[in-house]
């Protein structure tokens, strides 16, 4: 299985905002029981979609680029949306089908 990129400040730019694809950052933690329950439907858009989408995942626990802050993660699980460098839109916690139709739309 296609493992999504762990994000950090350094590789931000360039995975995320000068991507050539659309983006989904996942924010999560360790604790969390719905991110561990949305780790299953995540992972299988990624495995069916890892050629035309990059995903990233930012475990708010270990975050030290600020990126968690940056995109105010008020709760988790929460999925970010970015398109030629734009964010897009913000969502909770998603079945694989409905976050297949997020990023095929």
């Amino acid at each position: 299985m296609a493992q999504p990129i762990h994000l950090s400040d350094a590789s931000f730019e360039q995975e995320v905002i000068k991507s050539d694809l659309p983006v989904l950052i996942d924010f999560w933690a360790a604790w969390c029981g719905p991110c561990r329950m949305y780790d299953r439907e995540w992972n299988k858009v990624v495995e069916k979609h890892k050629d035309e989408v990059e995903f990233q995942e930012i475990n708010v626990e270990t975050d030290t680029s600020g990126l968690a802050a940056e995109y105010k993660v008020q709760s988790i699980p929460l999925t970010v949306v970015i398109k030629d460098g734009k964010e897009i839109k913000k969502t909770g916690l998603l079945t694989a089908d409905v976050l297949t139709e997020l990023i095929l739309n």
